[in-house]
């Protein structure tokens, strides 16, 4: 297992920061492979009643960045693309109490949505620290296995009072939920091609008592590494502040996914459905930006239907908010 400490992070956040030449990144916006390169998009529409819309071809959208329309040179229906999963858990003292059964559900969501022979999963845990269970795996069992070892952080201490994070002190068994998710996007991910789906299924109530990330430096990473965030909201309001719900419905809409809440066994199994659903009609198109000599590095990306008769029906479309020049691309798997 790989244990990622708050002294690490800081090292990956400094290995990280952009020369002095470039400008910082605004809040929601991710980095693209290279200036010059394709820009890729997964995006997934929806109608009215929230079922997910197929068939779409290129000339039914338009892609623009910074509400400059873009030529599209690549699109696919890519309902059978190779998906890499990591599911994080929280395992902090907020979660003790509920722990046992989000691991049953964690076991269950791998069940579902790892399709034998095709897709990959990891799995993390996160409370002041982030540990890597397990790396990605095409064997969805010794995912199941991993997250059935999980326990809760510092059992040794009693309990954690929450609150906003100290700048000085990390308690132990806090949730550093932005610290996670920056390590996830900026380093878990690095393994996987960057053609293959990147989904995050994040188990949490949402309230973040111990990060040194910020918000806007976790999205950036996340959306940098073209990753979508499914958030199952799972919170203890009897002993603990229960889940902020606000702060996940945020984070899932702008990486293009969801947040969802259950409350019964019915609801959980509903909640597997749609994610499989959405990830089944994912549609990807590629373009090469018309003002990639430009200097500014940030551009804002707006996916929209033009076919009149589909804009008929009310459909809405989902994606990641945007993107900054600078990623390298990863990999093919297994180079």
């Amino acid at each position: 297992m790989k244990s990622y400490s708050l002294a690490m992070i800081g090292l990956l956040l400094a290995s990280a920061s952009p020369a002095p030449a470039q400008t910082a990144s605004p809040a929601g916006v991710a980095a693209a492979e290279s200036p010059r390169a394709q820009t890729n998009v997964w995006f997934t529409v929806f109608d009215g009643s929230g079922q997910c819309v197929g068939g779409l071809r290129a000339e039914d959208v338009r892609v623009a960045e910074d509400g400059a329309p873009q030529q599209i040179t690549s699109f696919t229906a890519r309902r059978d693309a190779r998906r890499s999963i990591v599911v994080a858990i929280d395992n902090s003292m907020s979660q003790e109490n509920l722990l046992p059964s989000v691991k049953r559900v964690a076991q269950a969501l791998i069940g579902a949505l790892a399709r034998p022979g095709k897709d990959y999963v990891a799995v993390l845990s996160f409370a002041d620290e982030a540990i890597l269970e397990q790396d990605f795996t095409g064997d969805a069992a010794r995912a199941q296995s991993a997250v059935g070892r999980i326990l809760r952080a510092h059992p040794e201490v009693p309990y954690v009072i929450a609150g906003p994070p100290d700048k000085h002190t990390k308690p132990p068994g806090s949730t550093a939920l932005q610290d996670a998710l920056w390590l996830i996007g900026g380093e878990v991910f690095t393994s996987t091609p960057a053609d293959e789906r990147r989904v995050v299924v994040l188990l949490t109530d949402g309230r973040d008592t111990g990060s040194e990330t910020k918000k806007r430096e976790s999205l950036e990473r996340l959306l940098g590494a073209n990753v979508v965030v499914y958030a199952i909201g799972v919170g203890d309001e009897r002993n603990y502040m229960g889940i902020d719900k606000g702060a996940l419905k945020e984070l899932a809409e702008r990486t293009g996914g969801r947040a969802y809440f259950p409350l019964k066994d019915p609801e959980v199994r509903a909640v597997f459905a749609e994610i499989e659903r959405s990830l089944s009609c994912q549609n990807f198109l590629s373009y090469a930006p018309a003002n990639a000599g430009a200097k500014k590095n940030f551009r804002k990306l707006k996916i929209e239907i033009v076919n009149p008769e589909l804009r008929k029906q009310g459909l809405r479309v989902k994606h990641r908010e945007g993107y900054v020049f600078g990623q390298v691309a990863s990999p093919p798997r297994g180079k």
